[in-house]
């Protein structure tokens, strides 16, 4: 069986037991050049959940106008916990992205800002390589849905939905704009794989909770166009809130203890 380590410079290293999958495979075969990566977790508080930037509104804000003055944004403090301003920082995202990993961070911490203000629940750990990926990134077969689940236990790793705009949902329950040529701007399906990783803290259930019989009325009248401008022959909306299972974390509990005391991974690596 294909594993995965996640080590640490000074402690043991946790394993990840991969499941018996084909994403699982191909995620495992990306790692023989990901190992030699070191994460960046320390610079990037999105991926500890325990960080008060994930937990503090007034951190998470804090962070946001950190990020906008390095690239030299000046945003309306009397505006900035009001969702239609986070729309519209939206939008400066998307027109001046140049592949700056600055722009990717004001962009993760408007969507963290997000969810504080929704009163969101606990994120996952994040293993995301961000900009690294690079060459690993490839297009997302949609067959790979066949091994989703909306639900999983508490340890289990797996990937997602990781496009750089909203899906559907989220753009209906963000109240963006009633207009079909903005959803198809902004709004994507599932279409990239991307190697990174997310564990999940508890037993969760991504679909419970959500306003989908409000969804599925609002986007009866652009459901049509938008997975014909994607061209997809199938979709619901399950497939918002699905996961793929690549594997479990023996040891979740001390994973989790590490984290709320900072001690960050250097790297994840192939078993050998």
């Amino acid at each position: 069986m294909n594993n995965l380590l996640i080590k640490w410079d000074h402690l043991d290293p946790i394993t990840i037991e991969l499941f018996d999958n084909p994403v699982s495979d191909k995620i495992y075969s990306k790692f023989k050049y990901l190992g030699q990566i070191n994460l960046n977790i320390p610079n990037h508080p999105r991926d500890n959940p325990y960080s008060n930037t994930n937990q503090n509104i007034n951190d998470a804000t804090s962070y946001l106008f950190k990020c906008a003055r390095l690239l030299n944004l000046d945003l309306d403090e009397n505006r900035i916990l009001t969702q239609d301003y986070l729309n519209y920082l939206h939008e400066v995202y998307e027109k001046n992205y140049n592949g700056d990993p600055l722009w990717l961070e004001f962009h993760e911490m408007i969507h963290t800002n997000e969810v504080l203000q929704a009163g969101g629940l606990l994120r996952p750990i994040a293993f995301d390589y961000r900009e690294r990926n690079g060459p690993l990134i490839e297009d997302f077969d949609r067959m790979y849905l066949q091994y989703s689940t909306t639900s999983v236990s508490a340890g289990c790793c797996y990937i997602k939905w990781q496009e750089l705009s909203k899906d559907p949902y989220d753009y209906y329950i963000r109240k963006e704009p009633n207009n079909i040529d903005r959803l198809k701007e902004l709004s994507k399906p599932w279409l990239n794989l991307k190697p990174n990783i997310f564990v999940q803290l508890t037993d969760t259930d991504f679909i419970k909770g959500k306003d989908i019989l409000g969804f599925n009325k609002w986007f009866e009248i652009y459901k049509s166009d938008w997975t014909s401008h994607w061209q997809l022959d199938n979709w619901s909306v399950e497939e918002i809130f699905s996961v793929i299972p690549v594997g479990k974390v023996t040891d979740i509990n001390e994973l989790i203890n590490r984290y709320k005391q900072n001690n960050y991974p250097t790297r994840i690596v192939q078993q050998k």
